[in-house]
């Protein structure tokens, strides 16, 4: 068996094994941000629906038997993680966009079930690479929010020491001309003004000490502020900083617990459906598949929607879902989400 590339950029060779490979021509089409986080930002293209094959069991027609409902059964669960995980990632910072490799073509990987079994890895290999991409994703973004934090604090410390620096070079400019001033009219008016020099001679020195005294004290009065100001705008900085990147972290974390949570109630409605002891028609799994989406996407809070998510699950238990009770959750939900 000569080697070929399939849909998601991997090599089968002639041993039947899978290699991934990343091609740069078979990723999704999505217009790059000009930046990550802040600023402005050109408009982009969402990216296209990530379950490209799993909507139609004729995709899966090489497969034989049971192996086609698994297959699409696997295919919808593995596009639902990826698209919540990256929901979630866009709602923590939306002006990420990322771009992935497209789903593996369940018609390029064989027949029967030696196909179904490299189906089976090349989907498998797709999500871990793209959870994967979106868990580096969030870790970059949330280093640089760290980053642009630190780098304000620590341009208005630099700036307000500049601005101390040039107080302090005026001050002793000021102290430079007015003795220069001194010096030029003493020299002046040393010819008219020499007997009364040597009368005054001792009010003179006095007044001259007096003034190089105050003088003095003043510069040693201003270094002593500058120095004791900028040890304690480095202090505050400091401060700031780590509680900065500790409130970061702590929101980070508390994040990742909530989207862990909510994943296990959205997995707990897909087993629900996926249940061989139910008997939901496509209509009805379709209609609860989206109801769920719709709550991970909505911008109710953590425990609104683990309290939806828990009501569905409840709700799709049952042997049978008519229509009319598909519709009548479906209100309720929409007027839970507008907040009615």
């Amino acid at each position: 068996m000569d080697n070929y590339v399939s849909n998601v950029g991997g090599v089968h060779n002639a041993a039947g094994n899978y290699e991934l490979k990343k091609t740069e021509d078979q990723k999704i089409g999505i217009i790059p941000m000009t930046s990550r986080g802040g600023g402005q930002s050109e408009q982009v293209n969402k990216p296209q629906d990530f379950n490209v094959y799993g909507k139609d069991i004729a995709n899966f027609g090489k497969f034989k038997g049971n192996d086609k409902n698994d297959a699409m059964r696997m295919t919808n669960e593995a596009a639902n993680d990826v698209k919540k995980a990256y929901m979630q990632l866009q709602h923590e910072f939306p002006d990420v966009v990322l771009q992935f490799e497209p789903m593996p073509d369940p018609q390029k990987c064989g027949k029967k079930r030696e196909g179904f079994f490299n189906y089976q890895q090349q989907l498998s290999d797709w999500k871990d690479m793209a959870l994967t991409q979106i868990a580096n994703e969030r870790e970059i973004s949330t280093t640089e929010l760290i980053k642009d934090s630190t780098g304000r604090i620590v341009a208005n410390n630099d700036s307000n020491t500049q601005l101390l620096v040039q107080e302090m070079t005026e001050l002793q400019q000021q102290i430079a001309d007015g003795t220069a001033q001194i010096i030029d009219e003493f020299t002046t008016k040393t010819g008219e003004v020499i007997v009364t020099i040597k009368n005054a001679k001792g009010e003179i020195i006095n007044a001259v000490k007096t003034a190089e005294g105050k003088l003095m004290r003043e510069v040693q009065f201003q270094g002593w502020y500058g120095r004791r100001m900028t040890k304690f705008e480095n202090g505050q900085t400091r401060e700031t900083v780590m509680e900065t990147a500790e409130k970061t972290q702590r929101v980070v974390r508390n994040s990742a617990q909530e989207t862990q949570e909510l994943d296990a109630l959205s997995q707990k409605i897909s087993d629900v459906l996926t249940n061989p002891k139910q008997s939901h028609t496509n209509g009805a799994v379709k209609a609860v598949g989206a109801m769920r989406d719709k709550i991970m996407a909505s911008d109710l809070s953590f425990e609104d929607k683990k309290q939806l998510l828990n009501d569905l699950a409840d709700f799709s238990d049952q042997v049978v879902l008519s229509d009319r009770e598909l519709m009548e959750k479906q209100i309720e939900i929409d007027d839970k989400i507008r907040g009615y």
